[in-house]
């Protein structure tokens, strides 16, 4: 284990690298960023402590979310008829230290998501574990808190 986490830089990089593959719908090289353990979360209440006590928007592990991957790159996808085009910006990004050897990352971010004539934006907060390994970060969980949470959503497609 790492004696202190990594420079804000790599962090930062490391979340930039992410939102790009995302906007690029590049979700296997995405799932590839994950431990074999890892977390995809977004709740579907403000501050909710516990995935397991309370209804998420999302909870997936890693074979959810290869499911989900799978689907969206299958060519008779329904909600894929149209492509998604989607663009990110990550930013205010603060380490939060260390938690069992992972640094734990802030971020904030906007998320425009664009598909046939619908165009639908995201915001909110990041909150990455990230494991740091020989073969560099990895994510540990991801956790999605959508500003709008409350709001009503169609259905989501792409990972946030």
């Amino acid at each position: 284990m790492p004696a202190k986490p990594p420079p804000r830089d790599v962090l930062e990089d490391f979340l930039y690298a992410e939102a790009a593959l995302l906007d690029r719908g590049d979700f296997a090289a995405w799932l590839e960023l994950f431990t074999a353990d890892g977390v995809y979360w977004v709740p579907a209440a403000p501050e909710q402590a516990d995935p397991e006590d309370h209804v998420s928007l999302f909870h997936e592990n890693v074979p959810l979310m290869r499911m989900r991957v799978e689907r969206l790159a299958h060519p008779r996808a329904h909600g894929m008829a149209l492509p998604i085009r989607t663009s990110r910006v990550v930013g205010n990004v603060v380490g939060g230290g260390f938690a069992e050897g992972d640094a734990i990352v802030r971020s904030r971010f906007q998320m425009v998501e664009f598909q046939g004539l619908r165009q639908r934006i995201f915001a909110g907060a990041y909150t990455h574990r990230l494991a740091v390994t020989g073969a560099g970060l990895r994510i540990r969980m991801k956790r999605v808190d959508l500003v709008n949470v409350e709001g009503w959503h169609e259905a989501m497609q792409v990972f946030l």
